[in-house]
């Protein structure tokens, strides 16, 4: 007779075991892809897994992710704050330069003290469209994203990779809330285990995309 309400409680229980964590990132080859590959998830995956926890995946472009963010839609954000920690494509001297990256990645932070022409678009198809036809002169973002969408334009005359000009910390951005921290606590503290036992080098190197200069020492 007990047997009945037991069974009752152990599958209210399981009903309610997976905690629901919203993601919100842009498109990053070997980071974050809509496959559902990519160093963010497979860390994400790492800290924060099944089945205590359900991941929730959005694709959406940068600046729409931090709005997300900010305004409590989403939970957790890859590679936020406007710091990249990849490879990027840069122009040694840009004084003067007319200058495009994606909207929301405000490098001027990096180097206010340089004048530019600095322009924040939507599309990075369209800005190296622009950089092979003389209308910009450097277009800053990832490498691993530049390279495939370089390859398709008919003309690549004069187009240069600098790579690894500017390098800045990578930060995971939480929701502002007691449960934002409660998810950050937990990050910090299963970040630092995979750090010492070389888990996480070993994530970021799965993907060939992934430059091994870029991973923090």
């Amino acid at each position: 007779m007990r047997l009945v309400p037991l069974l009752l409680m152990l599958s209210g229980l399981t009903a309610q075991a997976a905690e629901t964590l919203r993601i919100a990132t842009a498109e990053y080859l070997g980071y974050a892809e809509p496959s559902g590959k990519g160093y963010y998830l497979d860390l994400l995956r790492k800290i924060y897994p099944a089945p205590a926890y359900q991941l929730k995946i959005r694709f959406v472009p940068y600046e729409r992710a931090r709005m997300m963010l900010e305004a409590g839609s989403a939970d957790i954000l890859p590679s936020t704050n406007n710091l990249q920690a990849n490879k990027i494509l840069l122009s040694a001297q840009m004084t003067g330069m007319r200058v495009g990256a994606q909207i929301g990645y405000a490098f001027t932070e990096y180097a206010p003290d340089i004048r530019m022409d600095y322009q924040e678009k939507t599309s990075l198809p369209s800005m190296l469209e622009m950089l092979a036809a003389n209308r910009l002169d450097v277009v800053l973002d990832y490498e691993a994203e530049m390279k495939p969408l370089l390859a398709k334009l008919p003309s690549q005359a004069g187009i240069v990779i600098k790579p690894a000009v500017l390098t800045k910390p990578l930060y995971f951005g939480f929701v502002g809330k007691p449960r934002g921290a409660q998810l950050k606590a937990r990050f910090d503290a299963e970040l630092a285990k995979l750090k010492q036992s070389g888990e996480l080098k070993r994530l970021f190197l799965a993907y060939p995309s992934n430059n091994p200069d870029a991973f923090p020492p």
